[in-house]
């Protein structure tokens, strides 16, 4: 099953060892491996949940076979792509105001 990135995304580094990490620690040295890694837009993920990135709007189905999976529509998939977007620039929801909102309907009616 594959997906393709739409944006950049942080992915787990393939190179970094934990253990190798915690020896260093424990020796005094330093570890200069991050633990994650830039993964390009374009990128082709093969894995078998790949699907779930394109529930997220962080991907499009790169095959028959996620396109079912994900079972979301076009038009979904755009909508969550324009969510995942806004969420990417900082547009999202406005935490505040919602927790205020949440308060008030909660109150008992006098």
């Amino acid at each position: 099953m594959k997906a393709i990135l739409i944006r950049d995304h942080d992915g787990d580094n393939p190179e970094y060892d934990a253990a190798v990490h915690a020896a260093c620690i424990e020796a005094g040295k330093p570890y200069r491996v991050s633990k994650t890694r830039k993964v390009p837009a374009g990128t082709e993920i093969d894995a078998p949940e790949a699907w779930k990135l394109v529930r997220l709007g962080a991907a499009v189905p790169g095959d028959e076979e996620c396109r079912e999976a994900s079972g979301i529509s076009e038009t979904k998939l755009d909508k969550a792509i324009a969510a995942a977007d806004k969420l990417a620039k900082g547009m999202g929801y406005d935490i505040p105001a919602l927790r205020r909102k949440k308060a008030k309907a909660e109150q008992p009616a006098s």
